[in-house]
């Protein structure tokens, strides 16, 4: 009886020990993100914004595209330095006819 009670508690343990280091295992990743907020010179944000950050010593480059709020990130970034450039394509109405 003993026996089955030490051996419960150890397996209770082992497993305790195992799902904490899985936990900590996922929070060791060795990558950032870059977010920010897009907007003109007035304070108004600026949707469809394509954003890159391209990795200065890698020449890796990521994108995106900003949301209605003006807001975008870029996950999964390695670490380093990044150049960032933002691409807004501007439609214009057609002139009258």
């Amino acid at each position: 009886m003993r026996f089955r009670r030490h051996l419960s508690h150890s397996l209770l343990l082992l497993l305790t020990m195992a799902t904490w280091a899985a936990l900590s295992w996922g929070q060791s990743g060795s990558t950032g993100a870059l977010t920010g907020t897009v907007s003109d010179p007035t304070g108004a944000v600026i949707p469809g914004v394509t954003v890159t950050a391209t990795n200065s010593g890698t020449n890796q480059a990521r994108s995106a595209v900003t949301a209605d709020d003006g807001v975008y990130r870029i996950p999964l970034l390695d670490p380093g330095i990044y150049r960032v450039r933002s691409v807004c394509r501007v439609s214009r109405p057609a002139p009258p006819a």
